[in-house]
């Protein structure tokens, strides 16, 4: 009677027995797993975007699995995942692929602090158009309205809004409801908020470009916050 082997589908390595075959759990099974969980699935579309982006060429699942930074964008996808997405993705990674910034380095706290520092080079009416854009999509995924925007949000998630640049100084320190939130929070909450914003930088900003500062008041209003 011949012996009966087991053959993996993902790696193609043959086990001897029904023991082997059930604990064998090699690289390709796991990035197939890896490609069912929702991290797996934000990696895949990011890894689409960086591939069209460079050549304009489609790319499937199986060209994600064996991609060489296929762990590199699963870290990264985690980070995306963790502060909700980034402001626009795929003009991040429009500058890592000109800057010649692989992957395997995205995560790096030198490259993510370059790219939040080249955020700020952006005009204030667009900064205070994206926040405005932004607030309305954190509300649509609360479902609230923006007058309850301070009310619905956790002050953990606002911070990282406010880190990932998703959340503009331009329209907070003009919303008379802001300030009313920051009234609410404790001694602690109030000491990590004036780490992120500094109120008499930006008040020596507004000062210098009253007709931003009316335009982020006039949205404000329009919001309601």
């Amino acid at each position: 009677m011949a012996k009966e082997y087991y053959s993996c589908k993902y790696c193609d390595k043959i086990l001897k027995s029904e023991k082997a075959f059930i604990e064998h759990y090699c690289e390709g099974r796991k990035r197939h797993d890896k490609l069912s969980t929702i991290t797996g699935q934000i990696a895949f579309h990011i890894y689409q975007r960086w591939v069209k982006i460079q050549s304009a060429r489609t790319v499937d699942y199986d060209n994600f699995k064996l991609s060489r930074y296929f762990h590199a964008f699963c870290r990264f996808a985690k980070y995306y995942k963790a502060i909700k997405g980034l402001e626009d993705l795929d003009n991040f990674l429009y500058m890592m692929i000109t800057k010649r910034i692989y992957p395997t380095n995205w995560m790096d706290s030198r490259v993510i602090a370059y790219y939040f520092a080249e955020l700020e080079k952006v005009n204030p009416k667009e900064k205070i158009e994206k926040t405005c854009k932004n607030i309305l999509k954190i509300c649509e995924s609360y479902e609230c309205e923006p007058v309850d925007f301070y009310n619905q949000v956790e002050f953990h998630i606002m911070i990282e809004f406010i880190r990932v640049h998703k959340l503009s100084p331009w329209i907070l320190l003009n919303s008379k409801r802001f300030f009313s939130w920051l009234e609410s929070l404790s001694e602690y909450e109030q000491d990590a908020m004036d780490a992120f914003i500094d109120v008499d930088q930006w008040t020596k900003v507004f000062k210098k470009d009253p007709k931003s500062k009316q335009f982020a008041i006039d949205c404000c209003n329009a919001l309601a916050i």
